[in-house]
């Protein structure tokens, strides 16, 4: 089973690999053989990234960034919360077929922009 995550901003990779190791690897379970299942649905994801995901980069940011990164961009990531900029819908959650279609169909160039896990490893695309 695998799960992929698209959303279009690259520069939000490593908020949507954080998010994918905490939120969903965790709900992988080996059902034998390395076959990984996980119980989420695909509103159970976009409902988590849409909670989550714009706290996991305020709080990357604020962790790992310069601290002028962080403080002259303060308002700039406060209004993209406000702006609900980190938001995914149903569409953008590939499961099993569709994600090795998605990522064969853009044949490796997607510039960082497709999350996705076996239930063992985090993968961008």
């Amino acid at each position: 089973m695998k799960v992929g995550i698209r959303f279009s901003d690259n520069d939000f990779g490593q908020t949507l690999r954080a998010f994918v190791a905490i939120f969903i690897v965790p709900t992988f379970k080996d059902i034998g053989d390395g076959h990984m299942v996980s119980h989420l649905t695909t509103s159970q994801i976009v409902d988590l990234f849409n909670t989550h995901c714009k706290h996991l980069h305020r709080y990357e940011r604020w962790m790992y960034g310069p601290e002028w990164d962080y403080t002259s961009n303060k308002s700039k990531l406060e209004d993209n919360m406000l702006l609900d900029y980190l938001t995914i819908h149903d569409m953008d959650v590939y499961w099993d077929d569709k994600t090795d279609v998605y990522i064969t169909d853009w044949n490796a160039n997607n510039n960082g922009e497709f999350i996705w896990t076996d239930g063992k490893k985090v993968f961008v695309t």
